[in-house]
């Protein structure tokens, strides 16, 4: 999968921001606060839906904006090339798979971010129930039906911890 091209408006700082990128390595460099992370943020979030920071989704709204646009290319050896959009309005978020609203379990068969950073090693490695996540999100990206499993799990869980 390759992310050929990237269209950003109304997230964080990036406004109107059209990106290129190379098939083979990208390097995203800059001076602090310009929207590196911002990039790899709507790259995630159109693919879970929610940002890999700690952050609600209506914080990561431009200042003067009420909803933001995301699009991206995506080039693929078994499924072609296709489109993906998010849109954020009205305090949601919408997945639209080549101009067709969607799900992210569909999404997520075309395309699968996952994203690990030094920075975060030590909080991962430390803390059992992030590692727990990361490897989860993993193992959704080999397999979509794990996470179905997954979500039945949870809920069973929560009804018994409700329970007793």
């Amino acid at each position: 999968m390759i992310v050929s091209e990237l269209f950003v408006n109304g997230l964080r700082n990036l406004d109107n921001r059209h990106l290129l990128f190379n098939d083979k390595k990208n390097l995203i460099y800059g001076n602090n606060g310009i929207g590196k992370t911002s990039i790899l943020e709507s790259l995630f979030l159109l693919g879970f839906k929610k940002s890999f920071l700690n952050v609600n989704i209506r914080d990561i709204l431009n200042y003067n904006k009420q909803e933001f646009f995301i699009k991206a290319k995506i080039i693929t050896d078994t499924k072609g090339i296709f489109e993906l959009k998010g849109i954020y309005s009205k305090k949601k978020l919408n997945l639209f798979l080549s101009n067709k609203e969607t799900s992210i379990m569909e999404i997520n068969n075309y395309y699968y971010p996952l994203f690990f950073s030094s920075s975060n090693y030590i909080q991962y490695i430390e803390n059992n129930n992030l590692l727990r996540k990361l490897i989860d999100r993993f193992i959704f990206g080999l397999n979509t039906i794990y996470y179905s499993d997954l979500m039945n799990y949870n809920r069973a869980l929560k009804n018994k911890n409700y329970f007793t």
